[in-house]
């Protein structure tokens, strides 16, 4: 048996989840205090919250040294994806992709990419296949009746496995990472087992 240690990625989301923790506990809002929560750089707590403000979520306690924040605006669970510039980010294609699968019952990669399609964002037919082939190896699909021709696209999928509202995220390291569960769903194994 193989195990394998994986390093969960820290990010904007346990920014986001620390700030509307220490909020709702009555704690003074500081970036030393968020990093502490989030177990992440003060770097990328500074930045993330630099962006929150000016996207009015937090707002500047006026005279407080180091500085404090208020959380104005609670998004709920989800991080608001902002820009630098305070600009809220349109939802992504795969954002769009596991909100249709949720909606939809029964499935193709086609009609998948065409329901999930946004002025914003685009769904190619190839993302599609590509995010539903790695969701199908971590257990969040079943096949319904399977491509007869085999070809793509036309196999027709179920969503089984509801974690959240998060889209599960496919990793450069061929893994599938659920920000929902904060769990590594899936891993390719079969270089590591070679």
């Amino acid at each position: 048996m193989i195990t394998v240690k994986v390093k969960r990625p820290r990010g904007r989301q346990d920014i986001w989840d620390a700030l509307r923790t220490l909020a709702h506990k009555g704690v003074k809002l500081t970036d030393r205090a968020v990093a502490d929560e989030a177990q992440c750089k003060d770097a990328d707590v500074r930045l993330y919250t630099r962006c929150l403000t000016k996207a009015g979520f937090l707002a500047l306690i006026p005279g407080e040294k180091p500085r404090a924040y208020i959380l104005t605006r609670d998004n709920g669970r989800e991080a608001p994806r902002v820009r630098r510039d305070g600009t809220v980010c349109p939802p992504t294609r795969r954002e769009n992709m596991w909100r249709t699968m949720r909606r939809l019952g029964v499935f193709s990669a086609t009609s998948l990419a065409v329901v999930a399609s946004t002025e914003d964002a685009l769904v190619k037919e190839s993302d599609a296949v590509d995010y539903l082939k790695h969701l199908y190896r971590a257990g969040y699909l079943a096949v319904v009746q399977p491509a007869k021709d085999k070809g793509q696209g036309r196999t027709l999928y179920k969503l089984v496995k509801r974690t959240g509202g998060l889209p599960p995220q496919v990793l450069r390291a061929k893994t599938v990472y659920d920000p929902n569960t904060r769990e590594i769903a899936w891993m390719d194994t079969r270089e590591i087992e070679a």
